[in-house]
């Protein structure tokens, strides 16, 4: 689902920002994710939206994409989990 940001009152401002100047608040940063979704929150989106608008956000620019993937490159999934714990035994 897209980000609903820009329909929100000052979302559009904030949205525009954020996938524009706004980049320097999460890319480059150790947690992009987090970083943003902190950003969010600290700007008046309440914390049940902010999670999916940081991915939103994120996935919304090459720039974004690429800081995701970087941020999330050592994450295992629960199936990976699950198949290392399976071969373990």
């Amino acid at each position: 689902m897209p980000s609903r940001l820009p329909l929100t009152p000052h979302g559009k401002q904030l949205w525009d920002w954020l996938i524009g100047e706004g980049q320097k608040e999460y890319i480059g940063k150790p947690h992009p994710w987090t970083a943003l979704y902190r950003f969010l929150i600290k700007h008046g989106v309440p914390p049940e939206q902010a999670e999916g608008l940081a991915t939103n956000v994120l996935m919304a620019t090459p720039a974004g994409r690429a800081a995701f993937k970087a941020g999330h490159s050592g994450h295992k999934t629960i199936g990976q989990r699950v198949v290392e714990g399976r071969r373990k035994k």
